[in-house]
């Protein structure tokens, strides 16, 4: 599911639920990421694991890896989710036709519809 918070005319910012009461701007996404196939290949389940510090050790309850940049600078926090990665790249680019629309009509400076 998509939320959007309403800072004005033109400053929507979308969040995304991934589940857990957890939601993340979409602006900060970089990636959504199966967890299994992550898990399945040595070289990849290093790279996670270099970038939590620590080993990972998922279950079976994790069914995603979302990669969302944190801060003014370029650090990066990995969250996991119990949510397929494909129903949640399915919620981020679900309304992208709707707020391409919306941007054109404010670059226009036509009314938007309320969502």
């Amino acid at each position: 599911m998509a939320v959007m918070e309403n800072k004005g005319v033109g400053h929507q910012t979308m969040f995304l639920h991934i589940g857990e009461g957890l939601m993340v701007k979409k602006s900060d996404v970089v990636a959504i990421l199966d967890a299994r196939k992550i898990m399945d290949d040595d070289k990849n389940q290093s790279f996670f694991e270099g970038l939590l510090g620590e080993k990972l050790n998922i279950g079976n309850q994790v069914k995603s890896f979302i990669l969302v940049k944190e801060g003014p600078v370029d650090s990066s926090m990995l969250l996991m989710s119990g949510i397929a990665s494909t129903t949640l790249q399915k919620r981020f680019h679900g309304n992208i036709e709707e707020m391409m629309e919306i941007e054109a009509r404010e670059m226009n400076g036509k009314p938007t519809k309320q969502l």
